[in-house]
């Protein structure tokens, strides 16, 4: 997997290089590679580069630096960006049959296609459902390989997640991961 500098990420992200080293000191973004020393340099992966434009657009809708990093966190420490990014098809399957069961589960078995059909490229929107976003409730937080060409989601479905929690944040990660490849 290629490794970015500092310089690469501010560039390909349009941030400064002091908001790289920022993301990384105050432990948001965990360096592929950390410095080891005075003239050593972090270097940073691909995924890396998806987790600064996620934090990127999350500081841009006002979202709170400590929310940001516990949000980028979660989504690391399950793997979660990984799995979507490296095996875009064995998440949306593993996201089919989950959907499957819940369908089941609220006797909606009608409502379940003979066959998914999986997009070419990989796409998905991030929710996070919330009761007080602060530092330390994460809510649920979820990364649904979604987006708008495919048709709307399941309004029942959402409706009875949405109305357990406060809020809700949508993140389109799919349109993230799309910028990044197209200045790679």
């Amino acid at each position: 997997m290629k490794r970015y500098t500092n310089k690469e990420i501010a560039k390909i992200i349009g941030i400064t290089q002091r908001q790289v080293l920022l993301y990384s000191e105050r432990g948001v973004i965990s360096a592929y590679v950390e410095s080891s020393g005075t003239w050593s340099k972090r270097e940073y992966n691909y995924i890396n580069l998806l987790e600064f434009g996620l934090t990127r657009q999350l500081l841009l809708m006002g979202t709170k630096f400590g929310s940001v990093k516990n949000i980028i966190a979660v989504l690391r420490d399950k793997g979660i960006i990984k799995d979507w990014a490296l095996d875009f098809e064995k998440f949306y399957m593993n996201f089919f049959k989950e959907q499957c069961k819940v369908l089941r589960a609220h006797k909606m078995d009608h409502l379940i296609p003979e066959k998914p059909h999986i997009p070419e490229k990989p796409v998905g929107v991030i929710v996070f459902y919330f009761d007080i976003l602060d530092d330390t409730n994460m809510g649920n937080l979820q990364l649904i390989p979604w987006d708008s060409e495919m048709g709307s989601l399941d309004y029942d479905i959402m409706k009875n997640i949405m109305v357990q929690y406060k809020g809700s944040v949508v993140i389109n990660i799919g349109k993230i991961k799309e910028e990044i490849d197209g200045k790679l």
